[in-house]
């Protein structure tokens, strides 16, 4: 590499913070002839742990030196690294400092290995885990160790709420204070590990900043699955960005996040059967979600009605329904070793999704959603040609079936017309919406909260390259669903909340959802029948 391609990249790093760029210059850097270093064995791996112990980190390259750290940081790049001759012995107490950490229940064992001739390894993270401390070194509103934020409100661009440890209300119940520990260990543990700075930084980090969104505000961390079975997980090197729409708003203390696995960290893509036998086992990028609103985390919000389940059942159901949908599993989540919640894994309805279970590829797929900020329809993948086809024929409307036909591909007379490419699926139309009505959904695909103007929470799909295949409605953050009382939140009708009849306006292809489709086609009687059986 040219120094001054080097001196650009550090300027770049100074700019906005050492995020996805560093890693982009290890990569360039792993293409010069020099090898690498062998990455260090860890002599015990990652798991769930009761009792402190010694581990061994040794690597094959002669007279290597190993650098680690304790911290969650990078030691590839961490000014707190600690580096001594392999093989280094490292005592792994949950109690214990060293290297800059708190007392904290995870202890996070991050290590490379760098010699004379060689390139540094990557580095490997392996998270221990003291189940049985979870509750003593996770006081409620107490910093969790050096470079944390304090509890409370913090000053950054936008003021974020930091919220830390397990609620003394839980703790103190006699309902939950005896099963905690078997609660750690009734579903898996996620453990995500980086420098507290990409998070915490008033100017760069992500966590403090939780309004930006782009490349720019993905910062690098190690991803670790953690089975409490014993089972094999994993350990990946991936990028970290925020992810949500209302919910990035600082006074909410809990965020959700969105995982990116590039070459630049390492490995290209996750390889791993994340949902079993239920989906694929190849993964560009994953979600981490978590309850939003009626969940303790949000201002205002009451946490008994916090189900985990509100979202995901709807995804279900189109599964139940024999619809293509986004599968969900659930998970605690630590952040260098500091317990951080429940949250669930969600496939994101984009084209890399559609070429794992769809078929094609990527580049087939247009994907159509509102933004998340301004609600206006957009082509994260593709284009808007033919969602903009669609919206040209319901401004004709359907009450002859020579659009309603055309829609479907076909004549005036229903047999199909190999010109005519079949726009939207309108079996998968109906189960979708029939999905909204069932669980009384008044927030996609257009929310009560804009007057039944905006559209919102939805995606759809569509391959391009294969004109017998129409659009396909996907169900997306199904909160505001299975209300029970009547206003748990807002001025809401409980499970007689109707979705079925309401008011809506869509002036543009900027503004069209899928229940105008469906209330347009309402006005044919081929699609009424159809809808009816």
């Amino acid at each position: 590499m040219k120094f001054r391609e080097i001196i650009l990249l550090l300027i770049v790093n100074y700019i906005f913070g050492f995020g996805i760029q560093i890693f982009a210059y290890q990569n360039r850097m792993q293409d010069d002839t020099e090898p690498s270093a062998e990455k260090p064995d860890f002599s015990i791996k990652r798991g769930f742990y009761e009792h402190p112990f010694d581990v061994e980190l040794s690597s094959e390259t002669p007279d290597a030196i190993i650098k680690y750290t304790l911290d969650g940081s990078d030691p590839v790049t961490s000014p707190t690294a600690l580096q001594a001759l392999s093989p280094v012995v490292v005592h792994i107490d949950p109690e214990n400092t060293t290297g800059g950490r708190g007392k904290n229940p995870g202890v996070i064992l991050r290590a490379c290995a760098t010699a004379q001739g060689f390139l540094p390894s990557e580095s490997e993270t392996h998270t221990y885990l003291f189940i049985n401390k979870v509750t003593s070194l996770s006081p409620e509103g107490v910093k969790p160790g050096p470079g944390w934020p304090e509890p409370g409100s913090r000053q950054s661009q936008n003021y974020q709420l930091m919220d830390y440890g397990m609620s003394s209300d839980v703790l103190s119940d006699s309902r939950y204070k005896n099963l905690i520990d078997d609660a750690l260990l009734a579903v898996p543990t996620i453990s995500i590990s980086t420098d507290l700075k990409n998070l915490f930084d008033r100017n760069t980090g992500i966590f403090v900043n939780a309004d930006e969104d782009g490349s720019l505000w993905e910062r690098p961390a190690s991803v670790e699955l953690l089975n409490p079975d014993g089972s094999e997980g994993f350990q990946i090197n991936a990028g970290i960005r925020i992810r949500g729409g209302w919910s990035r708003h600082p006074e909410n203390p809990k965020h959700a996040f969105r995982l990116f696995f590039r070459s630049e960290y390492g490995k290209a893509k996750l390889d791993y059967k994340l949902f079993g036998d239920e989906g694929t086992d190849e993964f560009d990028k994953l979600d981490l979600r978590t309850s939003q609103n009626y969940s303790w985390s949000y201002p205002g919000h009451r946490g008994d009605l916090n189900t985990m389940n509100r979202d995901v059942f709807s995804r279900d159901l189109q599964r139940e329904m024999k619809q293509p949908y986004t599968r969900s599993r659930y998970y605690h989540l630590y952040i260098n070793g500091v317990y951080w919640g429940l949250f669930q894994s969600q496939e994101r309805s984009e084209a890399r999704f559609a070429e794992s279970y769809l078929g094609g590829t990527s580049e087939d797929y247009d994907v159509i959603k509102p933004d998340s900020q301004n609600h206006n329809i957009e082509a994260t993948d593709g284009n808007m040609n033919a969602y903009t086809e669609i919206w040209n024929l319901c401004r004709s409307g359907f009450a002859s079936n020579t659009n309603y036909f055309k829609l479907l591909g076909r004549n005036s007379d229903g047999t199909r017309n190999p010109s005519y490419p079949v726009l939207a699926d309108i079996d998968n139309l109906i189960d979708f919406m029939l999905v909204i009505f069932y669980t009384g959904n008044f927030d996609s695909p257009t929310s009560k909260f804009g007057g039944d103007n905006l559209p919102n929470n939805f995606f759809c799909i569509y391959n391009r390259n294969n004109s017998d295949v129409g659009f396909k409605f996907f169900a997306h953050d199904a909160e505001h669903t299975l209300q029970t009382d009547q206003g748990e939140l807002w001025n809401t009708n409980g499970v007689y909340e109707n979705r079925v009849n309401i008011n809506m306006n869509v002036s543009s292809v900027n503004s069209f959802h899928p229940q105008w489709l469906h209330y347009k086609l309402a006005g044919n009687a081929e699609y009424k029948i159809k809808f009816a059986d």
